[in-house]
């Protein structure tokens, strides 16, 4: 009977134990930079830790992956169609976080609004050319002049949607 009894205990014992151990487990992160997030609007500084934080909300045409090489984002495909022109063929059924769909429409907003003169991205906005919508889901760049790396500067500029900031001003 004794035995019997030490068992349960031993077994109430345990389970507390992991429930302890599970509210252990939940602590407060506390993380301390050198520096702050500047702004949420991707496009107003170019700096490192706000750039790296905006990413983490923000997608671009064109990633990278683990061995940093250029990857699909919101860009499915794209091909140069002469020295001076691109075309991009879009992600389908991508949603923005109010559930609104993205579109072309969103990207040639967001290369224009990042060309702005008060942009702290405009040298990689601009590099991209000019955007023109071909149809919801395809958008040509059409470029001023020869860019070899237009791949690179399209990894650099973030997508925002056109419907909400121009409800909200921004």
């Amino acid at each position: 009977m004794v035995r019997k009894n030490s068992a349960s205990s031993f077994v109430v014992a345990l389970t507390i134990t992991f429930a302890l151990g599970a509210d252990a487990s939940a602590q407060v992160l506390r993380w301390a930079t050198q520096g702050d997030l500047q702004t949420v609007d991707p496009y107003s500084q170019n700096e490192l830790l706000t750039n790296a934080i905006n990413g983490q909300v923000y997608e671009t045409l064109v990633g990278r992956d683990r061995q940093l090489k250029l990857t699909p984002s919101l860009a499915l495909n794209w091909q140069q169609l002469d020295p001076r022109s691109w075309r991009m063929q879009l992600r389908p059924n991508v949603k923005f976080h109010n559930g609104e769909d993205f579109s072309a429409d969103d990207v040639v907003f967001s290369v224009e609004r990042a060309r702005d003169p008060a942009s702290g991205l405009r040298a990689y906005a601009s590099a991209l050319g000019t955007a023109r919508k071909i149809d919801a889901l395809t958008v040509e760049f059409s470029l001023a002049q020869v860019n070899p790396i237009f791949l690179e500067h399209a990894a650099l500029v973030p997508i925002m949607s056109k419907t909400w900031c121009e409800a909200h001003d921004a």
